[in-house]
């Protein structure tokens, strides 16, 4: 059946190209006679003659171009185009923001040393898990628990001494003044007394948080001295991880604290994946570099594979966005300065009507468009992707 609709256009489209042909051939035979005729000074009534046959050629090959037109639009076979043709669909076009950022701990924390001392016993290295309040190094402790015994010595004695002198003052032996010396030396003690405990607390050097050891400082051998404040690792929790994405002005819009992500961990054995909660979004833009911040955390999914430092990709869905008609834009014709596409009407001639859009959006290749005749309605209509050019050729 295919194969004799497509002869009898053929049959069509020749016989109008004959016609076209012959009307041609008649015009210019008639426009060579009406030049060699004036020359040689015929009468007026046989050059009228002449040039009505020309006239009439030349309407004749107007008629003959016009059919060949129809004829070319008649063998035009839409019905490929057609079957490939897509459905408007209304979506949001922009429901998602994507990003990319650095894996870090939900919790972190430096490693320093309080106080200066020699290196006495070190017990950590990198990776190692540890929970809060694990011993990471030692100091000696000599000098400060000496001190500590002379001045807990020193507070007893005081002790006692300001008991003696209470009685004293009851009984009216003592003056005020002497008893309030007494009462302030005792306090002074127990001033440095506090001081000192410190000092020899700080010789043992513990975790603030539970994690792994991300970082440790060089040259860290028993024999050493360290100085006070010293930084000596990093340890980092990797039960929960962060990342922070920047946002740019149209993005920041779209994301709100509470907003689920996908995170994907690219590795050489294919991605990571996770689900997240954008845990904060900035107030204002980082002075910088102009972009605001989102903060997204999940639960590690591998935490025996992903440590901090891994980059990521963020997507942040946002189910509230505003939905519009969508179409490829492979579907769109630009011609005269307007925006077109060509709607699949099984009413119209060819099968299909030219309507004209406005562009509202666009991402990628994702177009929200909108019919500028607000009778015509585009939601699940479909649309020709291909065979455009050839299609605004004849219609």
């Amino acid at each position: 059946m295919n194969r004799i609709r497509t002869n009898s256009k053929q049959t069509v489209l020749a016989t109008a190209l004959r016609s076209t042909t012959l009307a041609a051939g008649g015009l210019f035979l008639a426009l060579g006679i009406l030049v060699s005729c004036a020359p040689q000074g015929d009468s007026a009534r046989d050059a009228a003659g002449v040039t009505a046959n020309a006239e009439d050629a030349a309407g004749a090959l107007a008629m003959a171009n016009t059919a060949t037109a129809d004829a070319v639009s008649a063998a035009t076979d839409y019905k490929p185009w057609i079957e490939s043709a897509v459905p408007v669909a209304r979506e949001a076009l922009r429901d998602m923001v994507i990003g990319s950022g650095v894996v870090q701990g939900h919790q972190e924390a430096v490693l320093r040393a309080r106080s200066g001392g020699i290196i006495q016993f070190v017990n950590f290295e990198l990776g190692d898990k540890l929970d809060t309040g694990a011993v990471l190094m030692t100091l000696d402790d000599g000098i400060p628990s000496l001190s500590l015994r002379q001045l807990q010595q020193q507070y007893q004695a005081a002790q006692s001494d300001l008991r003696a002198k209470e009685d004293l003052f009851a009984q009216g032996n003592l003056s005020q003044n002497q008893l309030t010396q007494a009462r302030a030396s005792l306090s002074g003690l127990e001033t440095q007394l506090a001081q000192i405990q410190r000092e020899l607390g700080n010789t043992r050097i513990t975790t603030p948080i539970a994690g792994q050891i991300a970082e440790k400082a060089a040259g860290l051998v028993v024999g050493d001295q360290v100085a006070p404040n010293q930084v000596l690792g990093r340890i980092v929790d990797l039960s929960r991880l962060r990342v922070s994405i920047a946002l740019g002005q149209r993005q920041v819009f779209l994301v709100r604290k509470g907003q689920l992500a996908e995170i994907r961990i690219p590795t050489t054995t294919g991605s990571i994946l996770a689900k997240g909660v954008v845990q904060a979004v900035s107030a204002g833009a980082d002075q910088r570099t102009g972009s605001w911040t989102a903060v997204v955390e999940f639960a590690n999914p591998a935490p025996e594979r992903i440590r901090a430092g891994l980059s990521a990709e963020v997507r942040i869905s946002d189910n509230k966005a505003d939905t519009s008609l969508v179409v490829p834009d492979a579907a769109l014709v630009f011609r005269d300065g307007k925006y077109y596409i060509f709607v699949v009407d099984p009413n119209a001639p060819e099968g299909v009507r030219l309507n004209e859009v406005r562009l509202l959006d666009q991402i990628g290749d994702r177009v929200a468009v909108e019919a500028l005749d607000t009778t015509v309605n585009l939601e699940g209509a479909r649309v020709l992707v291909s065979g455009l050019t050839q299609a605004q050729n004849n219609l």
